[in-house]
């Protein structure tokens, strides 16, 4: 396991050979196990990730959370407020090989005269929309795109897809995470134990 594993002896109060008791220690010391054990499987699974713009790898972490007892890890693309559209969709399509909208029936994907360093759409869908000066029109080879139209000319600024795939497979994710399962399963009731000893030994010290 990667790290070390390091905790507040008052945070395991109640840390217990009988496991049913030790209800608030117990989940810290799974907590820390998985984001020790998980950081390697994502640091190698980072090596999936176009790192063009950096924003994807960026998005690309571990997240284990406690709430309530209950331990949820996850590893993948993590969104927030700051990650673009743009990027939402491209990491989607690396994790689970392609992306359908959420929302209409439509990916608005920018071409490369309305992308921004990270991807973004430089003009969005909505400010084309609402320009009064956009159009859609369906190209020879029989895709829909949306034209920004400027005097007597027109400029493409998105390709409209109900679906995008990528030739290559997925990034991994879960294989990976399935692989290292048995082992951080096995290694979870051991490093209880050791936990265990080590406060029964800072207790014994305390009161000698």
């Amino acid at each position: 396991m990667a790290g070390e594993l390091k905790f507040k002896f008052d945070q395991l109060n109640d840390l217990d050979r009988t496991f049913q008791s030790s209800t608030k220690a117990v989940p810290i010391i799974i907590q820390r196990v998985l984001t020790l054990a998980l950081r390697p499987v994502r640091d190698q699974l980072r090596s999936f990730i176009p790192t063009t713009t950096g924003r994807m790898a960026k998005s690309f972490n571990l997240s284990v959370r406690r709430r309530r007892g209950v331990i949820t890890a996850k590893i993948g693309f993590l969104r927030n407020k700051r990650v673009s559209k743009n990027t939402a969709i491209a990491s989607g399509v690396l994790q689970h090989g392609g992306a359908t909208p959420k929302r209409g029936a439509y990916l608005w994907i920018p071409v490369s005269r309305n992308r921004l360093a990270d991807g973004a759409a430089e003009v969005t869908p909505r400010q084309l929309i609402d320009s009064g000066h956009g159009f859609v029109k369906i190209s020879k080879s029989g895709n829909k795109i949306a034209f920004l139209r400027v005097g007597d000319n027109a400029f493409p600024m998105f390709v409209l897809k109900t679906s995008v795939r990528q030739s290559r497979p997925p990034v991994p994710i879960e294989q990976r995470v399935e692989a290292a399962l048995p082992e951080i399963t096995d290694e979870i009731p051991e490093t209880i134990r050791q936990v265990i000893e080590a406060k029964r030994a800072v207790s014994n010290l305390e009161n000698f």
